[in-house]
């Protein structure tokens, strides 16, 4: 084999392996980076999924903190009416019987 020949097939071998190792480095560059591309997205699902948790949490206090506020204020109305009602009631029967004696005094002139 002449010498030039030998020199060419050694540098070709010498080129395929450079080209392999690029191409190993590649490939781990790429699963590397893969990856920490899955590392980035599960940890942004998780965020978000504390994120949610927190919101859902936050809307469960709020509304359970208006219920309870409309349930007061539901209860205080309805005392406040009734109360209302009973001394309209008792107004009433009052006028009722304060009528009742001067229809009687009516009756007892006449």
């Amino acid at each position: 084999m002449p010498k030039k020949e030998s020199i060419f097939l050694e540098w070709v071998a010498y080129i395929k392996r450079e080209k392999n190792a690029v191409n190993v480095i590649g490939s781990l560059a790429r699963q590397t980076l893969r990856k920490e591309v899955f590392q980035r997205i599960r940890a942004a699902a998780s965020e978000n999924k504390k994120d949610d948790r927190a919101i859902r949490t936050a809307k469960k206090f709020f509304l359970s903190f208006k219920n309870a506020n409309l349930r007061k204020a539901w209860l205080r109305w309805r005392e406040n009416s009734k109360q209302a009602v009973l001394e309209q009631l008792v107004m009433t029967q009052t006028i009722m019987e304060e009528t009742s004696v001067a229809h009687t005094e009516e009756m007892s002139k006449i």
